[in-house]
């Protein structure tokens, strides 16, 4: 149960990151790229910075989910670093669920699909 502020800034945050890897799982870097920006955005001196800074749970949290491309640290699990890992696996799992099921469904026009990943349109909802 998700019960302070903190902890659904982390349940969005894993979110993003789940939904950041579907769009490179179906190579679609743009897309991918443009999620990333919810989670990670540029300061005033051009440096990357976490819209989310956690201290619990560094490194872990930075390297294992906020960060796009492989983690740099072996994952040190903690008990709060297993929930995050249990956390971020079953929201990707979610995720995937609905690109497999979207990507699958024959009432959905494969011209539909695009428009959903294109960067160009805005997901539309039917």
């Amino acid at each position: 149960m998700v019960v302070d502020g903190q902890q659904r800034l982390t349940m969005a945050t894993i979110l993003l990151a789940a939904i950041r890897n579907a769009f490179d799982a179906i190579g679609d870097s743009p897309m991918a790229t443009g999620t990333q920006l919810l989670v990670e955005r540029s300061d005033v001196n051009s440096d990357k910075r976490f819209v989310l800074i956690t201290e619990t749970s560094y490194p872990y949290f930075h390297e294992h989910i906020q960060k796009h491309g492989p983690a740099q640290l072996a994952a040190n699990a903690g008990r709060e670093e297993e929930a995050l890992q249990t956390a971020f696996r079953y929201l990707t799992k979610q995720v995937n669920a609905v690109v497999t099921a979207v990507e699958s469904d024959p009432a959905v026009l494969p011209d539909k699909k695009m428009e959903v990943t294109d960067p160009t349109h805005r997901i539309r909802v039917a």
